[in-house]
């Protein structure tokens, strides 16, 4: 009877110690490694942790057991391969109940010849550093493992670009033939947290870039690898962070194309491999795809939203570019639109200091409506910024919206340009004094091949006429009958120019 009672309390210890749960199940209990170290054991009785997650691929959903690490300053590998399971592996620093994603794995594929299923965390540690270890299973699986912990010299140096918030800016080029390559590596990056939808489980190392598309809804990237293995891959991302929206292989000579992009908008690229032997060294280029480029969001009047100015407040600045936008039908060349919104009567000044190249980009003119159908030339007089740009002052402006075209055809150059705004009450003529006379009288207006002017002026008047783009056609002292009969039909300006008045004002040739 006692032998059998014996029996029976032996049976059920060995069952209790076999179901028991490992010393090391919850995190205040991790066991304490080192380099070198191999650990072996079972999570099949282990507890599901409450710990961080650390991206998609590193979701805790199965039982698992902890380990911790004092950090050396080398580089370290914490492998699973041998285990008996699909493995996971998540790294963390700080302390439990405060922890900090440091690296992690789900599949580390060709690098564990044992099993692709398991696990391979890749960090560099600090000197010092508290790391803890998490040994668990994809989904719920559970299963023996085997923990070894190699440490060597850290890898150096590590890309200036190994995290998002470095990444290395790529300007798009228009074509192919003006793309200059940009040369990157992953040599040296860390072990990333971050897998996309086409890599949702190996370990990566990657490096980042962005871009701005600038006029395009779409890029062409080039790719070649230098050294290091052939095969890379790609995602795009809207932000560092933000939602992938793009993903895919990227080998030796490969041509890739996105599209559905937004124009004047900033994307990340993400590149990367699976690190290690394969890390190395990359060009890469990025182009406007194949198709008529984009115009710009300003490319009609109808595309902008006006801007209000406040009399006596600081210089409004618009930044744009003519590039690619389309054949305006009031001018004959490429223009584009700016707009702004006086609240009372204003004295109006505009300039383009800055615009590089420096050419004139203004048309002297205004609009009052959108879309436009006759333009206005008012009274304004002219100056140049110290490099060489244009400066434009309207006077005495009613409350209003008005609209301002930028040339970028000839004799302009298509580009990027900077335009100050800025609004004066009419009754402070804080932008240099002017004079002006309203007694000059310009006739017949539409002209053939005189135009007579007519009024009380000085001795020292000088007429000039422009086109509307500003260019200046004659120049001559003052006489009651200029010949125009050089001049094509068209729209034309009429400056009347003495020691105490400025007159401007628009006449037409027609023959």
């Amino acid at each position: 009877m006692n032998k059998i009672l014996l029996l029976l309390i032996f049976v059920v210890f060995t069952c209790l110690k076999s179901f028991a749960q490992p010393a090391n199940d919850d995190c205040s209990n991790a066991i304490i490694v080192a380099c070198g170290a191999t650990e072996t054991g079972s999570t099949a009785t282990a507890a599901i942790d409450i710990a961080p997650d650390c991206g998609p691929s590193l979701t805790i959903t199965g039982p698992g057991v902890w380990y911790t690490f004092v950090g050396t300053g080398d580089a370290i590998t914490a492998s699973l391969c041998g285990s008996s399971f699909d493995t996971k592996i998540v790294v963390y620093s700080g302390s439990c109940g405060s922890l900090t994603c440091v690296a992690g794995n789900d599949d580390a594929g060709s690098a564990c010849p044992s099993s692709g299923l398991n696990s391979i965390a890749y960090f560099n540690s600090g000197v010092g550093t508290n790391y803890y270890i998490l040994v668990t299973g994809y989904g719920t699986a559970t299963g023996p493992y085997s923990l070894n912990i190699g440490c060597i010299a850290p890898c150096v140096p590590v890309p200036a670009n190994d995290y998002c918030s470095g990444a290395i800016s790529l300007a798009v080029a228009a074509d192919v033939s003006s793309c200059t390559p940009t040369t990157g590596t992953n040599s040296c990056a860390n072990n990333s947290l971050i897998n996309p939808s086409c890599v949702p489980f190996a370990n990566i190392n990657d490096v980042w870039f962005q871009f701005n598309t600038g006029t395009y809804t779409g890029i062409t990237m080039e790719f070649d690898a230098v050294t290091g293995a052939d095969t890379y891959s790609y995602a795009l991302y809207t932000s560092c962070g933000g939602a992938e929206i793009g993903c895919g292989a990227l080998t030796t000579g490969s041509i890739s194309t996105i599209s559905g992009l937004t124009a004047s908008t900033n994307y990340f690229l993400q590149i990367f491999n699976n690190g290690g032997l394969e890390a190395g060294t990359f060009s890469l280029c990025l182009y406007a795809p194949a198709g008529p480029p984009v115009p710009p969001a300003n490319d009609n009047c109808t595309g902008i939203t006006p801007t209000t100015l406040v009399n006596g407040a600081a210089p409004v600045t618009f930044l744009g570019t003519t590039m690619y936008a389309t054949v305006d039908a009031a001018f004959s060349t490429i223009a584009v639109w700016e707009a702004v919104t006086l609240t009372e009567c204003s004295n109006l000044q505009i300039d383009y200091c800055g615009t590089n190249p420096s050419v004139m980009q203004s048309a002297f003119i205004y609009y009052t409506a959108c879309p436009v159908a006759g333009f206005t030339a008012g009274t304004y007089d002219v100056s140049t910024c110290s490099d060489g740009n244009v400066t434009v002052r309207f006077y005495n402006l009613p409350a209003g919206t008005y609209y301002l075209p930028l040339l970028g055809g000839s004799p302009n150059t298509p580009g990027p340009y900077i335009m100050n705004a800025q609004s004066f009450d009419c009754s402070i003529i804080g932008i240099e004094e002017t004079t002006i006379t309203k007694n000059a009288l310009l006739y017949p207006n539409p002209a053939a091949d005189v135009l007579n002017i007519k009024g009380v002026f000085g001795k020292e008047t000088i007429v000039t006429i422009t086109d509307a783009l500003g260019k200046v056609l004659l120049m001559e002292n003052f006489n009651s009958s200029i010949d125009i009969s050089s001049l094509s039909n068209g729209v034309y300006i009429v400056q009347i120019q003495g020691e105490n008045y400025n007159h401007h004002e628009r006449f037409v040739k027609a023959k």
